[in-house]
């Protein structure tokens, strides 16, 4: 559902320092908010599907601090009121929505940080919610 729709990536759960957080591409993305306490029951590592809507991401055309997708934009589509960036990342195409003025060139580098507390857990075999 959603155009663009919600794009869903392969991941890990896994516990460091007593953070929660989800790996992708060999980094590890905190989980706070009401995802951190809706998997909190979980006692071991878990495979998921992690989704995460194209308009809740920030863009950056330098590394930022904190984790990121290491990207290149493939595809970009002007429409009107906003963008749609397609960006190539660890093996999976992510689509990412962009205010109008963002315009990039297709191949440019870019860091796409998700914001933490707006991820949705899926089982990867049933595709059930993990948050509920």
């Amino acid at each position: 559902l959603g155009d663009p729709p919600m794009n869903i990536l392969s991941a890990s759960l896994s516990r460091a320092n007593g953070d929660m957080r989800f790996d992708f591409g060999g980094t590890g993305f905190p989980i706070s908010g009401e995802p951190e306490r809706a998997l909190a029951k979980l006692e071991r590592e878990e495979q998921v599907s992690t989704g995460i809507r194209p308009s809740d991401f920030s863009v950056y055309t330098v590394r930022p601090q904190e984790p990121s997708f290491e990207s290149e934009v493939v595809v970009f589509e002007p429409l009107g009121h906003y963008g749609v960036l397609t960006a190539q990342c660890s093996g999976s195409e992510l689509k990412v929505k962009v205010d109008k003025g963002v315009r990039p060139d297709i191949g440019t580098r870019i860091w796409l940080v998700p914001s933490s507390d707006r991820y949705y857990f899926f089982n990867p075999r049933t595709g059930e919610s993990l948050l509920f």
